[in-house]
């Protein structure tokens, strides 16, 4: 993999628009396709795969909505699920 590229070895599954605003350090950008629908299930679990947990939290608090934490991806898991296939290697203070 080349220094910042955008598409890894590892998007298999390919990847969504908002993966490649935060990996590619574009914030704006994130938050423009949230105001504008992005889904805040999906969101966060991009920001898992990126390992942006803090970018989770942001979004929690912006939404204390219970549906969203209970919402099931297209495998049938929800974010707890999402969090613990990516918390591996992960410092606890990050969690």
């Amino acid at each position: 993999m080349a220094a910042g590229a955008l598409i890894t070895k590892n998007d298999v599954e390919g990847v969504s628009m908002f993966k490649m605003s935060i990996r590619g350090g574009q914030q704006g950008l994130a938050y423009l396709m949230l105001d504008n629908g992005y889904d805040l299930m999906h969101a966060m679990q991009d920001a898992m795969d990126e390992k942006k947990f803090m970018l989770v939290l942001t979004l929690l608090s912006k939404n204390p909505d219970d549906h969203v934490i209970q919402s099931k991806n297209s495998k049938g898991q929800n974010l707890f699920h999402i969090l613990s296939q990516n918390a591996g290697g992960c410092a606890l203070e990050h969690l």
